[in-house]
């Protein structure tokens, strides 16, 4: 504890008044700058953070549809396996070409999201790096 007590009590002796001058010049004209109506908002970003988080739902939703797809695939496949009726096969083929499709488009969907979250993030990364100079 004097340890710690006699560290602040040196730090104290070397601080003088032009640094306390020096560091509230530099508070003031960091205040000043984040007041600025140009730097203090990215404008439009509650909109796209919006927008990001409704991709973010779709995607999870997707996810959760192929899912449930390839379970059904797996049961289809199961079922046709263990009853070894061939009358059966031509309709899961129908079923599962169906379903194959719907899981392409999901895929294309996820991916096209995918792609604009990563063009998202680039353009705020931009942005903020441009701010942050």
């Amino acid at each position: 504890m004097e340890h710690i007590v006699e560290h602040c009590d040196n730090s104290l002796k070397q601080f003088d008044e032009d640094i306390l001058t020096a560091v509230l010049q530099e508070i003031s004209a960091t205040n000043e700058y984040s007041s600025r109506s140009d730097c203090s908002e990215i404008k439009g970003l509650e909109h796209r953070l919006f927008k990001l988080a409704q991709m973010m739902d779709e995607s999870k939703r997707l996810t959760t549809e192929q899912h449930n797809l390839a379970e059904a695939i797996k049961m289809n496949h199961a079922k046709a396996a263990n009853e070894g009726d061939v009358s059966v096969i031509s309709v899961l083929l129908a079923s599962h070409d169906k379903q194959l499709e719907m899981m392409n488009n999901n895929n294309s969907r996820l991916c096209d999201i995918r792609n604009r979250s990563i063009l998202a993030k680039q353009e705020l990364c931009n942005n903020l790096h441009q701010r942050f100079k």
